[in-house]
């Protein structure tokens, strides 16, 4: 909120100025644009959860009328929407437009001190609060009068293909789910495959992999059980000479402070959050989308669990799609990829995907009609 104030005491001064003839036209002119204005033809999003102020924006379609929605979760990390180039975590220009066409208002916003929204979370990977603020969100998008609050639905992106399913368990106001890079298991589990492609990429040996991931286990599962710090730092010593476990993991380099936080409770029960328990729970319809070259997130992994909770659960509806040669955020596999310029498109086929099935199901406008209207047979 301070960067709200801050601005407003800016705009007021310059204002000030000019009604003194001080400054000149030009000067306001050429001052910074407001930091938080979101894209054209966009409707503001603001709403409360746990105490934080979220703000994002409504990307509706054209025509008026009640319109099915779709909320945006995003994956781990920092987000801008307002000021985002439309990639991972960004504004996801791309998708926005494809949803918009078929009729589909999409919802995102700012994680909670990002952005544009105020607040802070208890850790950066607080999945319970972000499942708080979808169910906040949603409540908020039941009340308009351009929504149809009977086709709410839910997409996620690896972390958000974790949060989404916890909300839907608690919100029989989400419809259906769209998940794309979510884990099947817990963060321990979704670590370790981190760490063995990037010890492969960064040419360590299968034989010392293998013992480095012996030596991962052993120090989480002393973590896990309870054990000191210095007990943690003598499991997890094999580990300091490869950087994967510290600057990109967290797992090395902390501090007895940092090591009991990281015990307590609350970080406990976020560390030990497997996505099975949620997705054996779920009754609404799920499109499950991966990349065969996903080096964040084990997608045979979580192919084999999305289908065995939803067998335990008897629900039907689940289609799972494997993308060929796409990566973790569904871009092609190839050097430019890697690097993605703004420009570079999505693999083929996947806005498509998501399209159909949702038509399928009645949560989009039927093929050439971007309405989002019910059918009247």
């Amino acid at each position: 909120m301070q960067r709200f104030r801050t601005h407003l005491r800016n705009v007021c001064a310059v204002v000030a100025l000019l009604a003194a003839g001080s400054v000149a036209p030009q000067a306001f002119a050429a001052a910074d644009p407001p930091r938080c204005v979101v894209p054209a033809g966009t409707l503001p999003f603001e709403f409360a959860s746990d105490g934080n102020r979220l703000r994002g924006f409504i990307d509706p379609p054209a025509t008026s009328g009640r319109h099915p929605a779709i909320v945006i979760v995003h994956g781990s990390g920092t987000t801008d929407v307002a000021k985002g180039d439309g990639t991972y975590n960004g504004s996801y220009r791309e998708m926005r437009a494809a949803f918009r066409s078929a009729g589909i208002a999409t919802v995102v916003w700012d994680k909670a001190g990002n952005g544009c929204s105020d607040g802070r979370y208890i850790h950066v990977d607080d999945v319970y609060a972000r499942a708080n603020e979808i169910i906040a969100a949603v409540e908020a998008l039941q009340a308009r009068g351009d929504i149809d609050a009977s086709r709410i639905g839910v997409w996620g992106i690896s972390q958000g293909g974790w949060v989404a399913p916890i909300a839907a368990v608690r919100s029989p106001a989400i419809k259906y789910l769209i998940l794309v890079s979510g884990p099947g298991k817990d963060f321990f589990s979704t670590s370790e495959y981190q760490a063995v492609n990037q010890l492969r990429a960064d040419g360590v040996s299968e034989p010392e992999i293998k013992a480095a991931v012996s030596a991962l286990r052993r120090a989480l599962i002393v973590m896990r059980a309870g054990g000191t710090y210095a007990e943690f730092t003598k499991a997890s010593e094999p580990l300091l000479k490869y950087p994967v476990f510290g600057k990109q993991l967290g797992i090395t380099g902390g501090t007895p402070e940092t090591y009991a936080k990281g015990q307590s409770p609350p970080f406990m029960r976020i560390w030990t959050t497997s996505a099975d328990t949620y997705l054996s729970e779920l009754d609404v319809p799920l499109l499950a989308i991966f990349g065969d070259h996903d080096i964040k997130v084990n997608w045979r992994e979580s192919v084999r669990a999305y289908r065995e909770a939803y067998e335990r659960a008897g629900n039907r509806d689940l289609t799972i799609e494997v993308f060929k040669d796409a990566n973790h955020e569904l871009f092609p596999v190839n050097p430019k990829a890697m690097q993605r310029p703004s420009a570079s498109p999505l693999v083929p086929d996947y806005l498509a995907t998501m399209i159909d099935w949702l038509r399928v199901r009645d949560f989009a406008a039927p093929q050439g009609d971007a309405s989002g209207a019910r059918r009247v047979e």
